[in-house]
């Protein structure tokens, strides 16, 4: 009783003391850090074109002024929020791990291991596409050599953007392999309570969202001015491709990879349960009963008809460990590039329509 008399005036004294935390909006500083990304290379942009002589400038360009520094922000911004997904998603499967707690936050711990070797491959990789593409386009190289200020701007530029892409999708892989470890050697799956599951339905879409988010921003920056004259507009393969496409291809194909890796891994292990609990019951069923005080137990407790029952209820349960509100998310991540697209066609027709 006087425990009771005790807890009831602490909770408004509580709510009172949080209720001031959550007034303020407040910027993530996951984006923080990529706008404060995205803005060093803008200005970094601008002192460059300030010092370079006026006849080795370029013509200006939109895409070609924005594109780098807006995608290498959106990369910096991309790491924290999919370490932040990886922990959530683990901290949520702790009642689903043997060790509980313990064990979850062992795993959030291991997250970080191979930090450094994510940032040296991707510094490689940063590195060596801006040099390989360099080495394609007619005189880009030698005006770098040249120490023009803009083109070594525009190295640097590169090479950032691709180091952050490089170190986004090792993290991506990285995370997803440690969920989907957990997925088959850890969890401990009940078929009855599969919502304990979802955390790896809702860390797949969070993978997929930031993914396609980016996908979405490089679509976006097709809509500005002459983004048809940029040097990478010009690329293509082999084919005759445009080589941005199969970049853009490679991303989405990178989403749905992310998104679907760590539940294919729980969904074999439902599939399992529900076959193993499915032959007992069919086991039950039949004319011959196993010895085991438990099967022959359920089977007094539940009889014919409960039996019926439970096997049709095991056979109807999903599978994937998703909801409906997950569902309809991701279709609508989908479609973040044809938004972009569309808003090209809307920026062109209202160019052409103050032109004409």
């Amino acid at each position: 009783m006087s425990g009771d008399v005790e807890l009831g005036p602490a909770e408004p004294v509580e709510r009172e003391v949080a209720e001031p935390k959550r007034a303020p909006a407040r910027v993530s500083p996951a984006w923080l850090l990529g706008i404060g990304v995205a803005g060093a290379l803008l200005a970094l942009q601008a002192l460059a074109a300030a010092a370079t002589d006026p006849a080795d400038r370029l013509d200006f360009n939109w895409f070609r002024a924005l594109a780098l520094p807006l995608l290498a922000g959106y990369g910096a911004a991309a790491t924290p929020l999919i370490l932040a997904s990886g922990t959530r998603a683990l901290r949520r499967l702790a009642p689903s791990l043997p060790g509980g707690e313990a064990e979850a936050e062992r795993e959030v711990a291991a997250l970080g291991a191979g930090r450094r070797r994510r940032w040296l491959v991707g510094a490689a990789i940063g590195v060596s596409i801006p040099l390989v593409l360099g080495g394609l386009l007619a005189g880009r190289t030698d005006r770098v050599f040249a120490g023009i200020p803009i083109d070594l701007y525009f190295l640097v530029a590169a090479v950032s953007f691709w180091s952050v892409a490089a170190h986004v999708i090792q993290l991506v892989v990285d995370v997803g392999r440690r969920l989907r470890r957990v997925a088959r050697e850890r969890v401990v799956v009940d078929l009855f309570h599969l919502e304990r599951l979802r955390p790896f339905g809702a860390f797949g879409l969070q993978q997929a969202g930031v993914l396609l988010g980016g996908f979405a921003v490089a679509f976006a920056l097709l809509s500005t001015p002459d983004a048809e004259q940029a040097w990478l507009m010009r690329l293509e393969t082999i084919a005759g491709v445009p080589l941005l496409f199969p970049l853009m291809a490679l991303s989405l194909l990178a989403a749905l990879v992310a998104f679907l890796a760590p539940m294919r891994v729980i969904r074999r292990r439902v599939q399992g349960e529900k076959a193993v609990v499915l032959a007992r019951v069919g086991a039950q069923l039949g004319p011959h009963w196993e010895e085991t005080a438990e099967l022959e137990r359920d089977a007094k407790t539940l009889g014919l008809p409960g039996l019926l029952a439970l096997r049709a209820q095991i056979g109807q349960l999903g599978e994937w460990p998703i909801d409906d509100g997950m569902k309809r998310r991701f279709g609508l991540y989908l479609l973040l590039p044809l938004f972009s697209l569309l808003l090209k066609a809307v920026v062109e027709q209202f160019i052409g329509t103050l032109v004409s």
